[in-house]
């Protein structure tokens, strides 16, 4: 079977379409309805950044898609192009396609302005991107925090969802919660023993995501006050997520503030970054 690689732009508009192709790569998984046009809105994903994998010689359908590598930009994240999903149908897989698609990506970002190329990896894969000339830049985890129901811990309420401005204990890209519809995210503020805290969340199918947690007077705590607040702050989103499973992420896999948390690691994985 002959595999073609061509740029994004033939499915401008379109690339939601994408969606069977993903969970044939990935796994359908407890995926909701219309996820992947919102994992590609929030993600802000470009067609022109995207390259797609297409079987055959005929002329081109979306239905002959076997595989991609999709881009997306963020003002915050200046000339990096982030991966929003790089994969092959398993039949394809071993033939050589993954390190065509991977060339093909970064060539097509360093066209229009990019100068590094980030994609988000678990261990095993890591090894790959690393072959591909891919550094690792840090470990991030995805983490399902349990209430506890007698520990201490701070009151959230709304607050103004304006943009972050202060010392962050973890933080996904600022842009994705902004991409994420209204109805399905929320902007937190706490205080707790003199200080202030803001939380970013959203929802995801069941659970609750807090895309970012914000400590407004970090800068003047030691290190185990800061610690302590994270975690009294982590402990009043779980109450305040109710019934609901909260998931942090991207949580450093190095912060001490997890140490006493009752919590579990969902994923371990590794941004990846090339220079172009």
């Amino acid at each position: 079977m002959s595999v073609t690689l061509v740029g994004g732009e033939r499915l401008a508009g379109e690339l939601a379409a994408l969606a069977p192709v993903a969970e044939a790569i990935f796994g359908a998984g407890q995926r909701t309805p219309g996820w992947f046009a919102r994992k590609l809105r929030r993600e802000g994903v470009e067609a022109r950044l995207c390259t797609l994998a297409v079987t055959g010689d005929a002329p081109f359908t979306r239905e002959r898609v076997v595989g991609y590598a999709l881009l997306g930009r963020a003002a915050s994240l200046g000339d990096r192009a982030r991966g929003a999903g790089l994969g092959l149908l398993p039949a394809l897989r071993g033939r050589g396609l993954g390190r065509q698609l991977i060339e093909a990506a970064c060539a097509r970002a360093r066209a229009h302005g990019c100068a590094h190329v980030e994609f988000l990896a678990e261990p095993s894969p890591a090894r790959w991107y690393a072959d591909q000339g891919f550094v690792a830049l840090r470990e991030e985890l995805t983490l399902l925090v349990e209430a506890e129901a007698d520990a201490p811990h701070p009151s959230w309420a709304t607050s103004e969802d304006d943009l972050p401005e202060a010392d962050a204990a973890w933080s996904w890209i600022p842009e994705c919660w902004r991409r994420t519809p209204a109805s399905e995210r929320e902007c937190l503020v706490a205080h707790w023993r003199g200080q202030q805290l803001r939380a970013w969340l959203s929802r995801e199918g069941r659970a609750v995501l807090a895309q970012r947690l914000e400590l407004s007077c970090a800068p003047a705590l030691r290190d185990h006050e800061r610690d302590e607040l994270i975690r009294a702050g982590v402990l009043g989103l779980a109450a305040h997520a109710g019934e609901r499973p909260l998931v942090l992420y991207p949580c450093p896999a190095s912060a001490r503030w997890r140490e006493g948390l009752a919590s579990a690691v969902l994923q371990r994985a590794f941004v990846m970054s090339r220079t172009l």
